[in-house]
């Protein structure tokens, strides 16, 4: 399964990456400089035809004091079965270097023009622990002049499993994202990130991020 995790993820990364400059593509590329680490994270999402769609991400921290550079990558392959509702196989390149393969669904709703929510929800498919990973984003974009938007973001990532001792909790992610967008899609200001680990000890920081949506 790890291995045809990798033939499919090279497979549609390549072709996401050789079709986004003359397609429909979207995406977003990112710099959190924090107090206590910095982060890049590119996202780019391709669609294929009328129902199915790739999802490429790349998240890479750098920490200050230990110098350590931590990359984490995932890619979706995507196909539609209702409205805003897809069936997603996720690969996730793990900093160690494993790969684990993902089945889940994910789902888009546009409230309003200025309140969208994604959520995602997958579980492993390989012969490790099983666990399953939930993923949300909230996104609040109201107008504030007639070139500008305010842009109030939260993303969410927790992730549940089995352990020594049961089922338990992994590991969870906050992310916020506060400041004015422009017409030309640039957006800078506040960002806050709080991780919490498997035993619950947090660990937060405060920054500013910038940010070029496309």
């Amino acid at each position: 399964m790890k291995l045809l995790s990798k033939i499919i993820t090279v497979i549609a990364t390549g072709s996401l990456l050789l079709s986004a400059e003359k397609s429909n593509a979207s995406g977003m590329l990112e710099l959190m400089a924090g107090n206590k680490s910095a982060t890049s994270d590119i996202k780019v999402f391709q669609p294929i035809g009328d129902k199915a769609s790739i999802f490429f991400r790349n998240r890479t921290s750098y920490d200050y004091e230990s110098e350590k550079v931590t990359p984490f990558t995932l890619t979706d392959l995507n196909y539609n079965i209702k409205g805003g509702l897809d069936l997603t196989f996720e690969t996730q390149f793990l900093p160690n270097g494993e790969v684990s393969p993902r089945l889940g669904f994910e789902h888009f709703k546009k409230f309003r023009k200025d309140i969208t929510l994604y959520t995602l929800g997958t579980v492993n498919v390989d012969d490790s622990p099983k666990n399953f990973e939930g993923v949300f984003c909230i996104r609040y974009t109201p107008q504030i002049t007639k070139n500008t938007r305010l842009l109030s973001q939260v993303e969410g990532l927790f992730n549940f499993g089995e352990q020594s001792d049961g089922i338990g909790h992994n590991f969870t992610a906050l992310r916020g994202r506060f400041g004015p967008m422009h017409k030309n899609e640039i957006s800078y200001g506040l960002g806050v990130d709080i991780g919490i680990d498997s035993i619950g000890k947090p660990n937060h920081q405060i920054g500013a991020y910038f940010r070029k949506e496309f």
